[in-house]
C-alpha cells in the first residue's frame, strides 16, 4: 500500500491488473453497480479491483455513463443512471438467444427487434425515449 492506503497496481496479481472481465461486455446491472458505487472519491484501481476490469475500462465506462468528462474530471451533480446503448443491445441479443423457438414472440421482443433494425442515429433517439420512460417508472 502507498501512503494514502491505496494498493499499488504493480503489487496486484495479473488478473486484477488486467481485469478478470477484460474483453467482456458490460451488462446493464454491472453498469448500474458501477454508477451507484462511484462517488468521485474512489481511486480507479479500487473500482477496477471491485469490478474485475482494467482501470481504462472503468474510466471509459464512467465517461460513457456521464460520471466523468472527456478529461477525466468528475461531473457534478452526479447524473442519474442511464444504461449505455451497448448494454441494452447486449440485453436484446441475450433475450433473443434465450427465448425458445416454440414460444410466441412477446411484444417486448418485437419492440427490441425493431429497435435493432433502426439506423444508429434513430436508435439514439429511441434510446432517449426509453430512458425517459424508465425514469418515469
Amino acid at each position: 500500500m502507498d501512503l494514502d492506503g491505496k494498493v499499488a497496481v504493480d503489487n496486484l496479481p495479473e488478473t486484477q491488473r488486467r481485469g478478470a472481465s477484460e474483453g467482456k461486455g458490460w451488462s446493464t446491472p454491472e453498469e448500474q453497480r458501477l454508477h451507484e458505487a462511484f462517488t468521485g472519491l474512489e481511486d480507479l484501481v479500487d473500482l477496477s479491483v471491485r469490478h474485475a476490469r482494467t482501470r481504462g475500462a472503468i474510466r471509459s465506462r464512467l465517461i460513457l455513463l456521464g460520471l466523468l468528462d472527456a478529461e477525466g474530471q468528475v461531473v457534478l451533480p452526479k447524473p442519474p443512471f442511464r444504461p449505455s446503448k451497448a448494454s441494452l443491445t447486449r440485453a436484446v441479443i441475450h433475450a433473443e438467444r434465450s427465448s425458445a423457438a416454440s414460444q410466441p414472440i412477446t411484444p417486448a421482443t418485437q419492440l427490441l427487434q425493431l429497435f435493432m433494425q433502426l439506423p444508429p442515429e434513430r436508435q439514439e433517439v429511441a434510446l432517449q425515449v426509453v430512458r425517459g420512460l424508465v425514469a418515469l417508472g
